[in-house]
């Protein structure tokens, strides 16, 4: 590592940190003003309770806010390099914007890595635990919610209905199955009070059995059925696709979401983690594109709003590219990759326009 790498990279670095631990110690605060009576009630009045509530959303708020911080940190850096001249001793080095880029890679890695072990690991692990917990907002989220009384699944042309409770602790109890045709007329209703494995199949215990046509119900001990999923998996489904590692992502796709919902909401999901740690590099290079654009001027005013307005523009068209993915407007890599491949773009035309 050249000695202008560590250099700015130790700057941005800074800036970036001090920066994500105000920004997620506001949003914090904000949060615990609207929910800290909620929480106390909940926990028989433990001030404790909120300190835990405060541990277990910092990864979730550090998530949302790095992109924010490095984007400013980055600026705040690049801002005070252009005030001092330092970046224009370091242009008339012969260091191009490409060459600062290449000097800023180990941080803009790090920071992608932070993004990605955030996103995949922290947030799950402490959504998981606020979800148990049940406080605030998390009582209500979820595919699988509190209020939620059925889970309905599907296994080749099968319906399967089953309790809620049963499906997030992985019971296959108290169920029904209602069989179709190959044109999705019913052909017969099973309800079952317990399935267990026999191998590939399933061996239904308990059935009563109504055939549609001819008319008929049969009380049987046990029959053998033939679907096909994975219940000690089942639980996923009750969970947030933020709060799911990208393992447990794929593993929804190979199962085709168990029929509970659509498969490509899983692999936009599946592209979006991995797109998503891209973006705090993506940030920092904005800025040194940016940077390069108004080397002449060097005003403060204009790289701060060409920053946050192409940032910022950059996070609404996000959201929408990743909503319009969940809604199977757009294939899912399309909604998952666009918004950086735009931004990549538009950071390729600053550098070349101005480097020739």
């Amino acid at each position: 590592m050249s000695i202008l790498s560590r250099y700015v990279c130790r700057r941005i670095l800074f800036h970036c940190i001090v920066l994500l631990i105000g920004i997620s110690a506001l949003a914090l605060t904000f949060e615990l003003m609207e929910e800290s009576d909620q929480i106390l009630r909940v926990s028989g009045g433990e001030t404790s309770a909120l300190l835990r509530y405060s541990l277990l959303r910092l990864p979730d708020i550090f998530s949302q806010m790095l992109p924010i911080a490095t984007l400013l940190g980055a600026f705040l850096t690049f801002n005070n390099l252009l005030r001092h001249s330092e970046l224009v001793a370091v242009w008339s080095g012969g260091v191009s914007s490409m060459g600062i880029m290449r000097a800023l890679l180990p941080v803009a890695l790090f920071f992608a890595a932070v993004q990605f072990v955030l996103d995949d690991r922290a947030v799950p692990a402490t959504l998981d635990e606020l979800h148990a917990w049940g406080v605030g907002d998390f009582q209500r989220k979820g595919f699988i919610h509190r209020g939620s009384d059925t889970v309905w699944l599907r296994s080749g042309r099968d319906i399967i209905r089953i309790p809620a409770e049963e499906a997030r602790e992985g019971r296959l109890t108290n169920l029904q199955i209602f069989r179709r045709e190959a044109n999705g007329q019913l052909s017969e209703q099973l309800d079952v009070e317990n399935a267990r494995r026999d191998g590939d199949a399933w061996i239904l215990e308990g059935v009563v059995r109504r055939v549609i046509e001819p008319p008929k119900i049969t009380a049987l001990a046990e029959l053998a059925w033939d679907g096909r999923f994975d219940v000690e998996h089942l639980p996923l489904i009750s969970r947030d696709l933020r709060g799911l590692p990208i393992t447990d992502i794929n593993q929804l796709i190979d199962n085709e979401g168990y029929g509970q919902r659509p498969t490509d909401l899983y692999r936009t999901w599946f592209h979006f983690r991995i797109a998503s740690a891209v973006t705090p590099m993506l940030m920092i290079m904005l800025v040194v594109s940016l940077a390069q654009r108004f080397r002449r001027t060097g005003t403060f005013a204009k790289l701060m709003i060409s920053s946050v307005a192409i940032g910022f523009g950059f996070f609404i068209f996000d959201g929408t590219s990743l909503a319009m993915g969940e809604a199977g407007f757009v294939p899912p890599w399309i909604s998952a990759w666009s918004p950086n491949l735009a931004l990549a773009a538009l950071i390729g035309s600053f550098v070349v326009r101005e480097e020739g």
